[in-house]
């Protein structure tokens, strides 16, 4: 047989009400309860990080248009000596 045939014959001896029993550690309720709070914990600190790097952000350029206004105003006395 070939693969997409087997894999027709799988699909078809499958149904929704089929249960499955499984031992794995990561199918039980606490691990995915756990799980699901780390995900949590990581988009809240994700959240979080982003509004630091928004106001360093502006912060940053805050000063850099001082830096320049500040040059600017330099600039024009060093020609403009009265």
């Amino acid at each position: 047989m070939d693969f997409n045939r087997i894999i027709q014959q799988l699909r078809m001896s499958l149904s929704d009400s089929d249960r499955i029993v499984t031992k794995d550690k990561s199918s039980s309720l606490t691990f995915l309860q756990i799980y699901l709070t780390t995900l949590r914990h990581q988009d809240t600190t994700l959240d979080k990080l982003q509004q630091i790097y928004d106001e360093m952000l502006e912060v940053l350029s805050e000063l850099l248009e001082l830096q320049q206004e500040e040059k600017r105003e330099e600039e024009e006395r060093e020609r403009d000596p009265q």
